[in-house]
């Protein structure tokens, strides 16, 4: 995109329809890039405590990794966990060990109904 701070995607998922209209056309792009872990410094943006929550998000929280950082295998069950990168790259692995790597501007979305595990490199 013309004045986009960020390099482009390596690779680049279709778009699906949103009411958000984050990306063209009114859909939200998702897209990554296959970078290796040397880059130490991730930033990820939630709201803050203070700002309150983005309806219709029940709760936020801002990560900045200055050095790599392993959030280890964890759970979330009967929720929507949603992470949006601003800097750096983030390795993700979920609990049947499919890996994907989230680039800036990069969305990751985990629905789980039913307990499901997976785990950050930030």
């Amino acid at each position: 995109m013309k004045g986009d701070r960020y390099p482009p995607a390596l690779t680049q998922a279709e778009g699906v329809p949103s009411m958000a209209g984050k990306g063209p056309h009114g859909q939200v792009v998702i897209r990554s890039s296959h970078e290796d872990l040397s880059d130490p410094t991730a930033h990820l943006l939630m709201p803050t405590v203070e700002q309150g929550p983005f309806l219709p998000f029940e709760r936020f929280a801002q990560t900045l990794a200055t050095r790599r950082t392993q959030l280890g295998l964890h759970p979330h069950r009967a929720e929507e966990v949603v992470t949006y990168v601003l800097d750096g790259y983030v390795h993700h692995e979920d609990g049947s060990g499919t890996h994907s790597v989230l680039a800036p501007g990069s969305v990751l979305v985990v629905t789980a109904h039913t307990e499901i595990r997976h785990d950050l490199t930030m």
